[in-house]
């Protein structure tokens, strides 16, 4: 039988990263959210490459050479939608809000000598292990684009382990390839070791979904299977989140993993072909950007514009009637800005520490489904977000016939 239905509280506001998923056919599958390893897991499978640093859980899966992407996990044995892959903390989190490979090699560098060798030799076995892997092709650029980041890296006393003893030279080259370890495997948490061998795929081919989940004060992050996998098939995640990316949006985020060229060959990308005009599509998403972040900010001031500080309905449907009038309601800038609201009044009811009145709920409510139409229309019916949205409406549901047949 399904999990219960629980009101949209604080404490199950905290599960939306485990929440449900969808099967083949688009019904719904609960699972309950146990963060907690299956006994017939081989863990030595997967984690034969970091076996010091093992994740906080692993599930059914193994690291395979795979042809033509190098390392990668593969169903260890039949994999069901929701099984939790892979629950794991930040080996190197942001030392800053600025996501640069400068910030989190200097916190790296500074650390104790034991420490430090300990964080070094791990970032070892992180892609790429050698420059000679990356192609003479890029590595120009490359070596350009990171220059001034070796720069002030050399600078620093704990760069002098490094290198081999090969002088400056060969630390400038271990300290390049470190920069390119962070660009190609750092996430929005931070640097993460197991979760870094996940491979790629458009999110419409991806069969797992990375969420962000914080466990005792720390943020980790959870993998978990969003569709039936065979044994022996691979893993794969979608590095660009969130999925509501318009195409231009969408090219940057992945030439940060250098990804940009195969993402334009993929004939399965999920976003429509860009204009065949760059200047024409860099001057269409400047404008929807202006649009969405106007829409943002309106929406934020509007969540907490009504009685007693909660949200103004009308202020918030006024907001996104312009934007929808504006870009059309099968918009991806759309949906962000619908997934704003639902994320401001879930903060709204979780700092009031009052149970959420039945007009709160029904707000909830409302913003949940239209966002999972939207999603629905954009994304698939089985892409893990259109689950998310579902389990804020039945979180919703749940909390309004607790409040009996009136409410």
């Amino acid at each position: 039988p399904p999990a219960p239905v629980v009101p949209a509280t604080a404490a199950s506001s905290k599960r939306n990263a485990l929440a449900p998923f969808a099967d083949a056919n688009g019904d719904q599958v609960v699972v309950p959210p146990r963060l907690t390893a299956a006994a017939d897991v081989n863990t030595a499978d997967a984690l034969c490459v970091w076996p010091e640093h093992p994740p906080r859980v692993v599930g059914p899966i193994a690291v395979r050479q795979i042809p033509g992407s190098g390392r990668g996990f593969v169903a260890a044995r039949d994999i069901s939608p929701g099984q939790v892959l892979i629950w794991e903390q930040p080996f190197v989190p942001w030392p800053s809000a600025e996501h640069e490979p400068l910030s989190l090699l200097q916190s790296v560098l500074r650390r104790s000598a034991v420490e430090r060798r300990v964080a070094l030799a791990a970032l070892s076995r992180l892609h790429p292990m050698e420059l000679r892997s990356v192609s003479a092709f890029d590595r120009p650029r490359l070596e350009e684009e990171h220059c001034a980041c070796v720069d002030a890296l050399l600078q620093e006393p704990g760069a002098a382990d490094l290198g081999g003893g090969l002088g400056d030279e060969g630390r400038r080259a271990e300290l390049l390839r470190l920069c390119l370890v962070c660009r190609w495997n750092a996430f929005a948490s931070g640097l993460f070791l197991h979760q870094s061998i996940f491979n790629h795929a458009p999110s419409r081919r991806a069969n797992a979904d990375k969420a962000a989940l914080r466990a005792g004060g720390t943020l980790t992050s959870v993998v978990r299977a969003t569709r039936h996998i065979a044994q022996g098939q691979e893993v794969l995640i979608c590095y660009a989140q969130p999925a509501e990316l318009i195409p231009a949006a969408c090219s940057r985020h992945l030439d940060h993993f250098d990804f940009t060229s195969e993402a334009e060959r993929h004939s399965e990308w999920d976003a429509p072909p860009r204009s065949a005009s760059e200047a024409g599509a860099a001057e269409a998403d400047e404008l929807t950007l202006t649009l969405e972040a106007g829409a943002r900010e309106a929406v934020r001031r509007a969540a907490r514009a009504g009685p007693g500080g909660g949200v103004d309905e009308a202020a918030c449907a006024a907001v996104l009637r312009e934007l929808v009038r504006e870009l059309g309601e099968r918009h991806l800038a759309v949906a962000r800005v619908r997934r704003e609201l639902l994320a401001a009044i879930r903060l709204q009811l979780e700092e009031s520490g009052a149970p959420p009145s039945a007009p709160s709920l029904l707000a909830l409510l409302e913003s949940a489904l239209e966002l999972w139409r939207t999603q629905r229309a954009l994304l698939g019916p089985l892409h893990p977000n259109c689950a998310e949205s579902l389990h804020e409406v039945g979180a919703s549901i749940g909390g309004l016939l607790g409040r009996g047949p009136r409410a």
